[in-house]
């Protein structure tokens, strides 16, 4: 009686088996494939069209020059690889380069066009050099593209810095420092330092021994601004060499001169009240720009209208002189003009100032 009862449960455990793979199998296959409905859903891309492009496109937008020396020009060419027209705005290369503007500024739809940038190597380090254009453009709305250009420069002969500032007091001696460098295989000889005036001396203070690289000559610029008058002085430097450079060699100076005494405000603005009741705290101050604490001593002073008064206030406080301006008389009319007044100085520094003083 056992072994057909274990005969029976087998049965059933296998029929078990067999309904349950079954229905696996279908739920399987049932997820690996979407039902009808739901692919007929899907929305269907029918008349549909794409969007505009909008592209100013350059040939070239990061440029290598190589090793060059002098003048270097180059040209930026551009197309249009847009639906719509491109309206090119401000074009902003760095501070080295010079624009060369553009053949025209509307670019239609395929057309092409160019700009040039200009780069004077002889004011720039002897080296690797990277400059950057900035090109800003409209079509759909701003836009920018950024370009480069890359130049190793490799002079034969450089003057550094092209440009020696110069500054100092009435009465100081300055000086500074430029370099020539050659390059090349052989130094050069300078045979003469022309210059134009008398204001400025220049003399060679080192030459070359060595290659470091290149064979450096130093030269000193100098001036004596005693009996000078305030201002700015520009020279040109020029030198010539043998064997020549390719480009004649120069160096400019510039010297600003200060004046010893100077004054704080050099224009006075005074109304009809401060200068009657004599209220004014806008007073004319003489200082000294070396600040060493000299006394301050006035020898005359003139007034181009003879109604404007004026007062010397000597300071408190050590070297400052100052000056009140006033009218002659409490119904005095004031001047429609600006009033001069001539200020000479008799130490510590011989000098004539002038102040414009202004009513209203």
């Amino acid at each position: 009686m056992i072994v057909p009862r274990i005969a029976k449960f087998a049965a059933i455990l296998l029929a078990t088996a067999i309904a349950f793979g079954i229905a696996v199998r279908f739920t399987s296959r049932s997820k690996e494939r979407p039902s009808r409905q739901v692919v007929a859903s899907e929305p269907q891309p029918s008349g549909q069209t794409q969007p505009e492009t909008t592209e100013l496109v350059f040939v070239e937008p990061i440029a290598d020059l190589g090793s060059r020396k002098g003048v270097v020009e180059h040209r930026f060419v551009f197309q249009n690889q847009g639906s719509q027209t491109i309206t090119l705005g401000k074009i902003i290369p760095s501070c080295a380069c010079t624009l060369i503007e553009p053949d025209r500024t509307e670019i239609g739809p395929g057309e092409k066009g160019w700009f040039g940038v200009k780069v004077d190597l002889a004011k720039e380090p002897r080296g690797f050099k990277r400059f950057s254009i900035d090109v800003n453009y409209k079509c759909d709305g701003p836009r920018r593209k950024w370009l480069e250009l890359t130049v190793n420069h490799d002079p034969d002969v450089q003057v550094s810095p092209l440009k020696v500032v110069l500054a100092g007091i009435a009465g100081d001696a300055v000086s500074g420092r430029f370099t020539v460098i050659d390059f090349r295989e052989h130094p050069l000889e300078i045979t003469e330092v022309k210059l134009n005036s008398t204001v400025f001396k220049v003399r060679i203070v080192e030459k070359p021994d060595v290659y470091m690289p290149g064979w450096k000559y130093t030269f000193e610029v100098s001036a004596d601004t005693k009996g000078m008058n305030p201002g700015v002085y520009r020279e040109t430097i020029g030198l010539d060499c043998d064997p020549p450079a390719e480009r004649p060699l120069s160096a400019t100076v510039e010297l600003t001169v200060l004046p010893r005494i100077y004054l704080k405000p050099a224009i006075l603005i005074l109304s009809k009240d401060e200068v009657r009741e004599r209220k004014s705290r806008q007073l004319i101050e003489l200082l000294d720009h070396r600040g060493d604490g000299s006394e301050i001593e006035i020898d005359r002073v003139s007034c181009s209208n003879p109604n404007v008064t004026w007062q010397i206030e000597p300071s408190s406080t050590g070297g400052r002189s100052k000056l009140r301006v006033g009218m002659v008389g409490a119904n005095s009319v004031l001047p429609q003009e600006p009033t001069k007044i001539t200020i000479q100085l008799k130490r510590p520094w011989t000098q004539e100032l002038v102040v414009y003083v202004s009513f209203r």
